[in-house]
Formats: C-alpha cells, structure tokens, sequence
C-alpha cells in the first residue's frame, strides 16, 4: 500500500472518529422563553422571551462536552416548521423539534417579575420517552440578569446529569457573569436588537447592539450578535 494511501486512510479513519464522538455527545435544543407577566409587564417584557433563551443557550455553548443548537439555526428550523419564536410550544411539538435536531433533551423555559426581581423556571423534556425530567428555577433582583442565567444553565446541567465544565472554566464563567452586572432594561434592549436581527432590521439591530456594548463592552454574545450582522 502506498503511504499517501495509508495516510489517507488514517485520516478518514480519523474524521470519522470524530464524527462518532460529536454524536456520542448529549444533544441540547432550547426555546424561547414563555412570558408569564400579566397587565402591562407582559407587553414590556415580551422581547425577553427570545433573549433570556440566546443567554442561557450561551452560557451552555462553552460546554465541550454537550452539543447545543445555537439560536439561529433553531429558529431556522421553527421557521420551517412554521412555528412562533415567541410564545409557549405545545410538548408534542417540542419532542418533534428535539428529533429534528437529533437532541437528547429540549429544554424550555418561562419568566416573570415580581416587583424588582426576576423569576425563571425551567424544564427538560427527553426527546426519547417525551417526559418531563428535570425542572428547576431561579430568582434575584434584576440588577444582574446574566447570574441568573449563570445559575439557571449550572442547575440544568447538574439536574440532567451531564457533564460540568471544568472547574477553573465554570468559575471563570461566574465571575464575568457577576462583573459585568447587565440589567434588566439592558437586557430588554439585546432583546430587542434580536427581535430587529430577527425581522431584518439590520441598522436598528446593529444600533441597539451598540447602545448596550456602549455601557457593557465586556458582553460577548452583544458582540456576537452583532457580528453576525456585520461581519466584523
């Protein structure tokens, strides 16, 4: 056998290799958030629906042990399915759209305000059986919106019993999370440059993107929303 050959093989042999072990990895689909406010707050808050989602599914992205759909592509997927990014899905349609992304759990999740806090609750579905398995929740004040979801994404990853970050990268994940201190009306304005990313809005995007980089250069997923857009 000719050793261009061999080596050719051995690197076939190796992408496939890889390609198992991507597979082998517990697959994650997370949908927007279901706005539970009631009167005025509901209206108010209702961007956050999609927001709160990109954060959690951020803070569970570095996890090279998972493998997570990223928001674009499963709202590309919802489109195609002709389903609301916005709004509670019903659970037969959440375990349809976990088979489509070949997931392991869909996780959905809910959020109100109570006075100056903020509440958000969680659930996972496994795509196998369709049953509930794990729910969990979290509430702080609304001065610091990404601990929460800090928090939120550790609770799912330890009630569903996959496998943690390494230590030093989880802490590490804490503590930008508590330094950069995003509240709630910064949060709202991501949201809604998510809502203009969403709808085509390009320059509106681009503009509220900015607006929040402006008091919080630190916020990375602003950044990566943002390049999204415009390339850079």
């Amino acid at each position: 056998m000719k050793r261009s050959t061999m080596f050719s093989i051995i690197g076939s042999l190796a992408l496939f290799s890889g390609a198992l072990q991507a597979q082998g990895k517990p697959g994650l689909g997370l949908l927007p958030f279901t706005n539970s406010a009631t009167g005025k707050a509901n209206e108010e808050l209702a961007p956050l629906a999609k927001g709160l989602a990109d954060m959690a599914i951020e803070e569970l992205l570095p996890n090279p042990s998972i493998r997570v759909v990223e928001r674009d592509q499963m709202n590309k997927i919802m489109e195609e399915q002709k389903l609301s990014a916005n709004g509670a899905v019903d659970p037969s349609t959440v375990i349809k759209l976990g088979k489509i992304i070949a997931a392991k759990y869909m996780l959905t999740g809910a959020y109100i305000t109570m006075g100056n806090s903020l509440v958000l609750t969680m659930k996972a579905f496994s795509v196998e059986t369709s049953e509930i398995v794990w729910t969990g929740s979290v509430t702080g004040k609304t001065d610091n919106i990404l601990v929460l979801i800090n928090q939120l994404a550790s609770k799912a990853t330890k009630g569903l019993n996959l496998p943690p970050l390494p230590p030093a990268q989880e802490q590490a994940q804490q503590a930008k999370a508590e330094r950069i201190k995003l509240p709630l009306q910064e949060a709202l304005k991501f949201a809604r440059a998510l809502d203009a990313k969403d709808a085509g809005k390009k320059d509106e995007a681009v503009a509220l993107f900015n607006q929040v980089l402006d008091k919080f250069p630190e916020y990375d997923l602003a950044k990566k929303e943002k390049a999204s857009i415009t390339g850079k």
